[in-house]
């Protein structure tokens, strides 16, 4: 409404509650991002709800003990937590490859952090390019697609959430920088 070409959001957050996260994110992917760059900062967290949130904005910028991930919906139950059904993930992941095919970020790895039954490889093609893959989608490659494979590395187990460090979210392609302060994130 002022005009502002940036908008720097500090999060810090281990998570909330799903429908407030969508919520957020749409206002910030549809509202905010055609008027201004917007750039989530994550010094500490940005878990669960906060990584949905983040990945709705143009960049993000992280301190160097920040975490950004594991957004696997639970619930509580009267003995502990309960894993949130695929009805549920599945348009939670969605949601996620919307906000990171629009950003450039490896789909499958932001899917990884929604579901843990995902394997992610990370595949070093002849040609020097690097690509992340689900592993599923992988074992469909015909024999000529996977003689261009160099080599392949499991950086996601299956059974696992994908929760990065700053310095893993910065060389998965997530993080743009990792500042030592907010006076730093305003020099960028």
């Amino acid at each position: 409404a002022t005009g502002a070409d940036l908008i720097v959001v500090p999060i810090d957050t281990p998570g909330g509650e799903l429908q407030a996260a969508f919520d957020f994110g749409n206002h910030v992917f549809n509202e905010l991002r055609p008027k201004a760059r917007v750039v989530f900062y994550i010094k500490n967290q940005a878990l669960s709800a906060g990584a949905l949130i983040s990945l709705s904005g143009h960049e993000i910028v992280m301190g160097p003990g920040g975490t950004i991930g594991d957004c696997q919906p639970i619930f509580m139950v009267a003995d502990g937590i309960k894993e949130g059904p695929e009805k549920i993930q599945s348009p939670i992941r969605a949601v996620f490859r919307k906000y990171a095919e629009a950003n450039g970020y490896p789909v499958a790895l932001a899917e990884s952090m929604v579901s843990k039954q995902l394997a992610v490889l990370r595949l070093t093609l002849v040609d020097g390019t690097t690509t992340y893959i689900r592993a599923d989608d992988f074992e469909s490659w015909t024999e000529d697609e996977k003689k261009r494979v160099k080599a392949r590395k499991t950086v996601v187990k299956e059974g696992e959430l994908l929760t990065m460090t700053a310095r893993e979210a910065a060389a998965f392609g997530f993080a743009r920088a990792i500042v030592e302060s907010e006076e730093e994130l305003g020099r960028l």
